[in-house]
């Protein structure tokens, strides 16, 4: 099994992944003009992007380092709050918009698991001032287990294992 964990508040939230298992990762998105889902799934080396979106303009994205903190519903998609940009997904794939359905990728430029995975770390959306952000979790019927632990104080533990 993988573990992964996540400092958010004085909480340490648990992942538990199973190996061998498919993995498919879906950000739902909801918030400032921008509402749908974008899922990633591997397969045979390849990084398959689908998007279902609802928006007038177009998106950078990119990866952050932490996942969403869904209790903090002001600023919720701040740079400090979300990390450290982890992977320019703009860079790889160009912007985001209503117009895009799928666009493919290498695994290499965009792993889903491992230390540089992007499972539960958060996707931000960019447009013209204008914030979106999920956790890219894992999709539908998975084997994910998320355990939540309370610290006094906020604590000085953050990051992946």
């Amino acid at each position: 099994m993988i573990f992964v964990y996540h400092c958010l508040s004085g909480a340490l939230l648990l992942s538990v992944i199973r190996p061998g298992a498919a993995v498919e990762l879906t950000a739902h998105l909801s918030e400032n003009g921008l509402h749908g889902f974008i899922s990633f799934v591997e397969e045979e080396g390849q990084v398959y992007v689908a998007t279902k979106l609802t928006t007038d303009s177009s998106w950078t994205w990119a990866v952050r380092n932490l996942p969403v903190d869904y209790t903090d519903l002001d600023n919720r998609c701040s740079d400090k709050k979300l990390g450290e940009t982890v992977l320019e997904l703009t860079t790889i794939l160009g912007e985001v918009s209503s117009n895009t359905s799928s666009l493919v990728s290498r695994a290499d430029l965009i792993p889903l698991t491992g230390a540089t995975g992007i499972w539960s770390r958060s996707l931000l959306l960019q447009s013209g001032g204008k914030r979106a952000c999920a956790t890219l979790m894992a999709s539908g019927n998975s084997s994910v287990k998320v355990a939540e632990a309370h610290f006094p104080g906020d604590g000085g533990l953050r990051g992946r294992v």
